[in-house]
């Protein structure tokens, strides 16, 4: 092989897919790598000339970090093997490689015929004056892009633009419908950590008011890097592509792209000009497409007994409750925390120096710390264990997990003690979320602390008391 010509593995990708045939060692051009979120692994899309396959896993990178993230790099894959996922769609994972040729030098897409990279080059002419700065080496074909990284960058025509719509027309929507919004920022909240139960991972959130010139509110919601980084501030114009129509006590919209923040577009000004004009009256006359934070409700929340709702658990099925109890029990302090995956969350298990986490097949050198609490909750008729994970462990304690983890090791006597002070024969209202699950041939019922409800008013707690004596009197 020339030193000016690199041949590709022509087709050899369809070759290796349809033959699952794990014997080669093709020579393959990267089209974009990016490193996998909290791992060391990088995820490739590969090219042969003539097939792109982006399903492929680099899961040992340390020595070519650099060259993989290189868009153009040239490899020869020395070791990889075949892995189906779910939807039986094979990755290619890549056990051992070489570089061939960074993609600083090569600084363009291989083809059979070269006289094709180059209609390419004139096509998109990267070095063309721009009012945007676009490093060239991160520009990715369109059919690469997976949703396994949130941010690409991409050189394409715009065939077709929408336009932005009201979202006061948002109640003939279907949920799950996908809109472009613009609108002036009402107010913006703080940032949450909900904690996803189906996949064991915390999900970072924050809730803006936003309405427009139909004087209609709604939530727009933002999550991950984009609520933590947000800095807009109420009367600035917001713009989503792509909101998410859902339905949660109203119509909301969930953003799942980036938002821009006073995009110079014709209705920015329009919109800023118009709200600025608003009176404190006109605020107030502002409908809502669902309940805000602000807005008080007449609802009372209904709470029953243990022993009352463990009663009508049924079968597989979930049931909430909602229920006044204090804990008169916590497990061993030595079980309330777990080394996690970075990935997954999922617990890790200790090998020599590294830690190993079965789900993710991965061996990592960091781990993050989680913490999951059993207490058993008793009120007058009965008494039930339930599990309490992680981010109600912090409200429960008003500590960080940081913040436990450090002072279990520092001085575990403190730590109790502290157990002791917070949770101990106090009395919370819990949302308790119970399943009957059939195990090892027999049904077992198991409890979630699903949330920590606010403390009620003396009329609350009057109401709890009678319904307690009506209950005794019928069954006593």
């Amino acid at each position: 092989m020339s030193d000016n010509k690199i041949d590709l593995s022509w087709d050899i990708l369809s070759i290796i897919l349809q033959n699952r045939d794990e014997s080669l060692q093709p020579i393959l051009q990267i089209l974009c790598g990016r490193q996998m979120a909290n791992s060391q692994k990088i995820r490739l899309a590969l090219y042969d000339g003539h097939t792109i396959w982006k399903h492929c896993i680099v899961i040992n990178d340390d020595e070519f970090c650099n060259e993989l993230l290189t868009p153009f790099t040239v490899i020869r894959i020395n070791k990889y093997r075949l892995v189906a996922k779910d939807d039986d769609v094979l990755v290619l994972l890549i056990e051992d490689l070489s570089i061939i040729k960074n993609g600083d030098i090569v600084n363009q897409k291989l083809t059979k015929d070269l006289e094709e990279s180059m209609e390419i080059e004139k096509t998109f002419d990267l070095n063309k004056p721009s009012n945007v700065s676009i490093d060239p080496q991160m520009i990715c074909p369109i059919n690469v892009i997976t949703p396994f990284y949130r941010t690409w960058t991409i050189c394409a025509w715009v065939m077709s633009k929408s336009s932005f719509r009201s979202y006061s027309t948002d109640p003939s929507l279907d949920r799950h419908s996908v809109i472009d919004v613009i609108g002036v920022i009402h107010s913006v909240n703080k940032t949450t950590t909900t904690f996803l139960q189906q996949n064991q991972k915390v999900v970072i959130k924050r809730d803006l008011v936003i309405v427009d010139d139909t004087k209609t509110k709604t939530i727009l919601t933002l999550s991950h890097e984009e609520a933590e980084n947000f800095h807009g501030k109420p009367g600035q114009i917001i713009v989503v592509k792509g909101a998410v129509v859902i339905e949660c006590q109203g119509k909301k919209l969930v953003a799942f792209g980036p938002s821009m923040i006073e995009p110079e577009l014709p209705e920015t000004e329009l919109l800023k000009k118009w709200y600025q004009a608003l009176s404190e009256q006109d605020h107030q006359q502002f409908s809502s497409l669902c309940r805000l934070p602000d807005q008080k409700t007449d609802e009372t929340i209904q709470f029953t007994f243990i022993g009352n709702f463990v009663q009508k658990i049924e079968p597989e099925s979930l049931q909430y409750s909602n229920v006044r109890c204090k804990i008169i029990r916590i497990n061993r302090a030595e079980n309330h925390f777990y080394k996690s995956c970075p990935c997954c969350s999922k617990k890790l298990s200790d090998d020599s120096e590294q830690y190993y986490c079965i789900h993710c097949d991965f061996k990592f050198n960091k781990f993050n710390w989680r913490m999951m609490l059993n207490i058993e909750i008793a009120d007058w008729s009965g008494s039930i264990w339930l599990v309490a994970f992680y981010d109600l462990c912090e409200i429960l304690l008003q500590k960080s997990i940081e913040e436990l983890v450090k002072l279990y090791q520092d001085n575990i006597r403190c730590y109790r003690k502290l157990l002791i002070q917070k949770l101990l024969y106090h009395t919370f209202n819990f949302r308790i979320k119970s399943r009957r699950e059939l195990y090892e041939g027999e049904y077992r019922i198991r409890h979630i602390l699903e949330s920590v409800l606010p403390d009620d008013d003396d009329k609350s707690i009057h109401e709890t008391y009678i319904k307690s004596i009506k209950f005794l009197n019928e069954n006593v």
